[in-house]
């Protein structure tokens, strides 16, 4: 995850990724973020977030001991 904001993200690494396709963010074992995919181009992939989050507690995450940067999967 490159960037974030409540209603989107700018991911990079995935590779080209189609429009539409679902993806899971997972900033924690037990904090999960549904996505879709909007755009795909150069490595980068722009999504939308489900529904909209609190970009500073996530953020806050990572000063409760929190390891790991977030990941993304492909949802099935």
């Amino acid at each position: 995850v490159r960037s974030i904001s409540p209603h989107g993200a700018l991911i990079e690494g995935l590779g080209t990724v189609p429009a539409g396709a679902p993806l899971e963010l997972r900033f924690a074992p037990d904090v999960r973020i549904a996505a879709q995919v909007r755009w795909s181009a150069d490595n980068r992939a722009g999504v939308q977030l489900a529904e909209a989050v609190d970009v500073e507690a996530l953020m806050g995450l990572y000063g409760q001991g929190r390891d790991g940067p977030p990941r993304t999967t492909r949802a099935a």
